[in-house]
């Protein structure tokens, strides 16, 4: 797996450019790690077994708000893997609502 170096301006760039290019169709499976939230609603889903909050049902997730300046423009959620901690699904949306229901999903390994 390869660890590539993410921005918060970056990042929102990329999901602005995803809605502004991308027609949703509710029939086809998104290919990208680009997803429309409106469509794909179980996109936590993946597969994995995550981390799971004390209640044992309920992923544990970190959340935060990137910043791009002194802007808050990214929510960023952090969930880690429960057979690999160092393995972590990170999911961007933006704070814009107009822009909210992309999500980039971004798989990857940390070094610890």
């Amino acid at each position: 797996m390869v660890d590539v170096l993410r921005t918060p301006s970056s990042d929102s760039s990329l999901l602005i450019r995803f809605n502004d290019s991308t027609d949703f169709d509710e029939l086809t499976k998104p290919v990208s790690p680009l997803h429309s939230f409106q469509v794909l609603r179980y996109f936590r889903k993946d597969g994995h077994n995550w981390r799971n909050k004390k209640d044992g049902k309920t992923v544990k997730e970190a959340h935060e708000k990137l910043k791009v300046g002194s802007i808050d423009v990214l929510h960023c959620y952090y969930a880690h893997e429960e057979d690999n901690e160092n393995f972590q699904r990170r999911c961007y949306w933006m704070l814009e609502q107009e822009l909210m229901h992309v999500v980039f999903i971004q798989y990857l390994e940390v070094k610890v």
